[in-house]
């Protein structure tokens, strides 16, 4: 792939790709939950028997904070999406450069 030849034409810098093991599953995810958020399709229900025989109810409810709608909710978690991207990518920057400063440049 074009991009990964572009991030190693110096040497192996990305062997294990970010962008597809981490980036783009997480976006699925993100852009799925949303959906499912949209349409408010986010309450579920297990029921399920226990050791002592007795059966036990587990409930989700709607995770829609006072004053939004549905779709208002799927735009913040979105929004949630591409803040943890920031901060991760964030934090990336920061380790390399420390990395760059500790270790000798040739």
């Amino acid at each position: 792939m074009g991009l990964k030849r572009k991030i190693n034409s110096d040497g192996v810098v990305d062997s294990n790709s970010v962008i597809f093991h981490f980036l783009l599953p997480s976006l699925f995810a993100a852009a799925f939950s949303a959906i499912m958020q949209a349409i408010g399709n986010t309450a579920a229900s297990y029921s399920g028997a226990t050791i002592t025989g007795t059966t036990s109810v587990l409930t989700y409810n709607n995770l829609v904070q006072p004053g939004r709608t549905c779709s208002q909710q799927a735009g913040y978690q979105i929004i949630g999406w591409l803040i943890s991207i920031g901060i991760g990518a964030g934090a990336g920057i920061i380790i390399g450069l420390l990395y760059r400063c500790i270790n000798d440049q040739e």
